[in-house]
């Protein structure tokens, strides 16, 4: 069985554990990963937070006064991602065709993260929103997978997708920060 978990990027000066906005919304922090400059990915064990992504990602936004991304990885197979900065919102689902099926009978709420072309462009924009340098064609690649599969054809759970797409924004984990 794979990951199900929602996910939140918010650069936060105290760690997600800690971080009232959250906590106070749920208790089921599992994993903190601290980026450089304050950033931290947070993986809550279900959908709640992801479930409140409405109130969620602007409440984060106001408090951090960054941008913010909120995720859900659904068994592995694929992650739906939201992200808000001062001027937009960008939705986007990673490994698309395994989310396609659910789609379909899911309803409106799945609309916006079928794959578009302006996704790409709102996604660059919303790193260097957040003063990252963002990888363009890293993002192109990991925003073109139709499932969570690599170049070489090799199967790579959603979770470490959105992992490579955090990297791709810009991000760097602070052990690779103090080794260079």
């Amino acid at each position: 069985m794979g990951t199900w978990a929602t996910f939140v990027l918010a650069r936060t000066a105290t760690p997600l554990d800690s971080f009232t906005p959250l906590t106070e919304r749920d208790e089921g922090l599992v994993a903190d990963q601290a980026f450089a400059e304050g950033w931290h990915l947070g993986q809550y064990e279900d959908s709640y937070l992801f479930d409140e992504r409405a109130d969620v990602l602007p409440d984060l936004h106001r408090l951090t006064s960054a941008p913010t991304i909120i995720a859900f990885v659904a068994d592995s197979d694929y992650a739906l991602v939201e992200g808000l900065d001062g001027h937009g919102r960008f939705r986007v689902c990673i490994g698309y065709l395994a989310a396609a099926e659910e789609a379909e009978t899911a309803g409106p709420d799945w609309e916006g993260y079928v794959p578009n072309p302006e996704v790409e462009g709102a996604v660059l924009a919303w790193a260097e929103a957040a003063g990252l340098f963002p990888s363009r064609e890293k993002i192109s690649n990991i925003l073109a997978r139709t499932e969570a599969v690599d170049i070489e054809g090799d199967w790579t759970p959603a979770e470490l997708v959105l992992m490579e797409l955090c990297r791709a924004l810009g991000l760097q984990v602070e052990s690779d920060t103090a080794a260079g």
